[in-house]
């Protein structure tokens, strides 16, 4: 299959997949992260590039946000969410993060492909992607590889939520673009 024919093919899945995701999560999603005084994020490989990704347009936003991973990442507190991303929601290191957030009190989301998963079990908000994922094992007919196709619509579901969240708060792209790093 030639390449613009792939990409035809992958982004008519994610659609597939999109027309799957309640709105009503995303709004609650979005309000959540509105109402916290600050934000944290993490994942685990390919997921956490892209909560990462999140967490740069948060900061764009206004918004205080940390990933969790980084040095600079202050103790997380009882006003504060936790953003988890996670395709499988079994992760044994972010479920542990999950119960410490809880422990203290924060607010825990996570979007996942696995609205049955741990974490979603002991999140208060879940935004489920649901998509194939080879570590759920699951029959969503994909040309995707491994967790490619929650990896890459959960991408453009936080890339929802940024435009969401910039309307709710009423900034413009060009006071985001002043939040932008203009330092490399």
């Amino acid at each position: 299959m030639p390449a613009n024919e792939l990409v035809k093919k992958l982004a008519y899945e994610i659609a597939g997949v999109a027309d799957q995701i309640d709105s009503a999560r995303i709004d609650a999603f979005c309000n959540a992260i509105l109402s916290a005084k600050r934000v944290f994020v993490c994942g685990r490989g390919r997921s956490n590039y892209l909560s990462k990704c999140f967490a740069m347009r948060l900061t764009q936003l206004g918004l205080t946000c940390f990933c969790i991973d980084e040095t600079n990442t202050p103790a997380i507190h009882a006003d504060d969410i936790l953003i988890i991303c996670s395709g499988s929601g079994e992760s044994e290191t972010l479920a542990a993060n999950g119960r410490h957030c809880l422990r203290i009190g924060a607010k825990l989301a996570v979007v996942t492909a696995n609205a049955e998963s741990a974490l979603a079990e002991i999140a208060h908000i879940v935004l489920c992607v649901p998509s194939y994922s080879s570590k759920l094992k699951n029959n969503v007919p994909t040309i995707n590889i491994m967790a490619s196709q929650f990896e890459s619509t959960m991408l453009l579901v936080l890339d929802a939520c940024v435009l969401i969240m910039k309307d709710m708060i009423g900034t413009t792209e060009e006071e985001m673009m002043l939040l932008h790093k203009n330092i490399e």
